[in-house]
């Protein structure tokens, strides 16, 4: 995972006034805020992956597919911590044990679609998600960020991804495009998205990876 480069959520706020009598009748001032919120929760789930790192760092298992973490069994090492925080958590991959969160709903509010996460916690509005060696050679990082973004009460997304990966500095990469995009550009643009949340999988299928760079694939999701 990409342990010692973070993401920092703080909070503080600073203010700055000033006012001015021009006449008697007339005053003249302003204030200048800034705000910075404090996230706690996500602070604890760093905490946890920083508590687990000797187990999950992907520098010490990358020498072969072998000793390389599968996203399972990383989930598997932290599921304990996770649901100490309040998540539910993917226990397997059958039916009863996966993570559903509703994406949309049709008559009489039944759920017509939901994509499957590895952790949620519906009080907190947060999805966790944790991704192996998929991440960046199948863009799956970005089709997390698009599915969290149209889920029903869910505000923060925490993507994990391997720091290396056969020799790749995936997390390097995943953060580079995501700077340099800027999160907020992404999913301001979720709307064209969600009129039809399937365009994801239909994407991928009829643009195969291999003739995809990161700059076209950002193109077609957000035309």
């Amino acid at each position: 995972m990409g342990l010692g480069r973070l993401f920092f959520a703080g909070s503080y706020r600073l203010g700055f006034g000033y006012a001015k009598k021009m006449t008697d009748r007339v005053n003249f001032g302003g204030t200048i805020n800034y705000i910075f919120k404090t996230i706690k929760h996500l602070k604890k789930i760093v905490a946890a992956f920083e508590k687990n790192s000797k187990k999950i760092n992907s520098k010490n298992n990358d020498h072969s597919n072998e000793a390389r973490l599968s996203s399972d069994e990383v989930l598997k090492i932290l599921e304990s911590d996770f649901v100490d925080l309040g998540y539910s958590v993917e226990k397997s991959k059958q039916a009863k044990d996966k993570i559903r969160i509703p994406v949309l709903y049709g008559t009489s509010g039944k759920e017509e679609l939901a994509f499957e996460a590895d952790g949620y916690s519906e009080k907190l509005k947060t999805v966790i998600e944790i991704e192996a060696g998929r991440a960046v050679t199948n863009y799956q990082f970005l089709k997390d960020i698009f599915q969290a973004s149209m889920m029903v009460s869910t505000e923060y997304l925490v993507l994990s991804v391997r720091e290396v990966y056969r020799n790749s500095n995936d997390f390097d990469k995943v953060k580079a495009v995501l700077l340099k995009k800027g999160i907020d550009n992404l999913i301001g643009k979720r709307k064209k998205i969600i009129i039809n949340p399937k365009s994801i999988d239909k994407i991928l299928k009829d643009n195969p990876i291999k003739e995809l760079n990161t700059e076209k694939l950002f193109d077609l999701f957000l035309d």
